[in-house]
């Protein structure tokens, strides 16, 4: 914070911030996350105002898990057209029902990434197959299952892989 006041850097504290606020909401503790996600969305908006999308979509995923799904969907769309928002939105719209819709993002975004940003692609594949899972689409899932492992070199995420190795368990997809 020093540091930060005394070369007039306020975006860098804000951006740490939100890596830090990140951290604490990851583990549990939503009031702390809360504080410092606030307080990295006000520094950004007040110095740079193009680096506060990233706030607002991890603002937005505290809100979710507070169940502040009003307050969520506005943060989400104030971080538009960032692709994390957009997927965001499309959980959201998953959430509630709307699996055409949410589907619908998915694939927009994974059209906007192209083929070759492998590692960003990531977000919209999960909800994609998500999606294809809930609408019974298991068959389309499998070949989803197939394009994470031809990507497995690139991948060392343990939580995708856990992810992903839940989804494969006996009946998680059901018949096809």
């Amino acid at each position: 914070q020093r540091f930060a006041g005394t070369w007039r850097a306020r975006h860098f504290f804000g951006s740490c911030r939100l890596a830090y606020g990140g951290v604490l909401a990851t583990h549990g503790d939503w009031t702390s996350a809360e504080e410092e996600l606030v307080s990295a969305r006000e520094d950004l908006l007040s110095t740079k105002r193009a680096l506060a999308g990233p706030t607002a979509v991890r603002l937005g995923e505290l809100r979710v898990r507070q169940g502040r799904l009003d307050d969520a969907r506005a943060l989400f769309q104030e971080a538009l057209p960032s692709h994390a928002a957009v997927l965001a939105l499309a959980g959201l719209d998953l959430a509630g029902g709307d699996a055409v819709a949410a589907g619908e993002a998915a694939e927009r975004v994974l059209r906007l990434l192209g083929e070759a940003n492998v590692l960003e692609r990531l977000p919209a594949m999960e909800l994609l197959a998500d999606v294809r899972a809930l609408r019974g689409q298991s068959i389309r899932v499998r070949i989803a299952f197939r394009v994470y492992d031809h990507i497995h070199g690139a991948l060392v995420d343990p939580k995708v892989w856990a992810g992903l190795w839940f989804a494969r368990a006996p009946g998680a997809l059901g018949a096809d």
